[in-house]
């Protein structure tokens, strides 16, 4: 099996057009004709990943977040980045990246968290230009009404974390939300333009906590690995008909409540 076959695969599903001006996705380093029979699916590109990888021989990594996102001026072996860089490199290790075109994509990640929240009626939240049904973040309705609190609890639930930050009175009902994955705090005035009562997202700010409450949407705050790290099983679904041996890294959430 070849890179490039994977990455066709992948790319059927989020186009690399999907992806936002300012992101970078891709082949972040190696070979589309290289030859690949295990893959490793991950959240993040770390040096404890590219050690898992080393030691259970993969050849390609498959990444959400991307592993080369700013111009790069130097490679400094001594430093964390340019290290994991040589041993990528020395051990013929392949990275590709599937950022901002699978939060977009219809099937992608944003379409996930709709389907674990039994969303009806949905409809992106902010559209891609120029595309039909692809944006980031998802609005529908739920099957019934709950109140936040009760919305708060499922949302720990099915994110699997412990914690969650919430903007808004936990009496309140709620029966239309927005989902959007990772940073999108400044999308929660758009989803009250859209009707939703409350949006899960991560990474919300001071501030835009202020003006969700003053606005009048409610906000549960679920953290940015809990509403991404699926995403190694929507990898798994796409490349389960290949002949290849898929490994998860063994990875968790930088933050943790103490």
């Amino acid at each position: 099996m070849k890179v490039k076959e994977i990455v066709e695969l992948i790319e059927r599903v989020a186009p690399l057009d999907y992806a936002l001006h300012w992101d970078n996705v891709g082949l972040m380093i190696g070979d589309l004709e290289s030859d690949v029979r295990k893959v490793m699916l991950t959240l993040d590109v770390t040096p404890e990943v590219v050690n898992q990888a080393i030691k259970e021989r993969c050849s390609l990594i498959i990444s959400h977040h991307p592993f080369i996102f700013s111009d790069i001026k130097s490679i400094d072996f001594s430093k964390t980045h340019g290290n994991m860089i040589k041993d990528l490199i020395k051990y013929n290790i392949n990275v590709y990246s599937c950022h901002t075109n699978m939060d977009s994509a219809d099937g992608g990640i944003n379409t996930y968290l709709a389907k674990m929240f039994e969303l009806e009626d949905v409809i992106v939240l902010e559209k891609n230009e120029g595309y039909d049904g692809i944006g980031i973040g998802r609005v529908g309705n739920l099957k019934s009404p709950v109140t936040l609190e009760n919305l708060s609890n499922r949302t720990k639930e099915l994110l699997n974390t412990p914690f969650v930050k919430v903007v808004g009175g936990l009496n309140t009902i709620i029966e239309r939300i927005a989902v959007a994955s990772g940073s999108c705090g400044d999308l929660i005035s758009l989803a009250k333009a859209k009707g939703a009562d409350a949006i899960i997202t991560a990474d919300v700010k001071y501030h835009q906590g202020l003006d969700a409450l003053d606005s009048g949407i409610c906000v549960v705050d679920a953290g940015h690995f809990p509403t991404e790290n699926f995403v190694v099983e929507i990898f798994k679904e796409i490349l389960k008909d290949m002949e290849l041996e898929i490994l998860f890294a063994k990875t968790k959430d930088c933050f943790y409540v103490i």
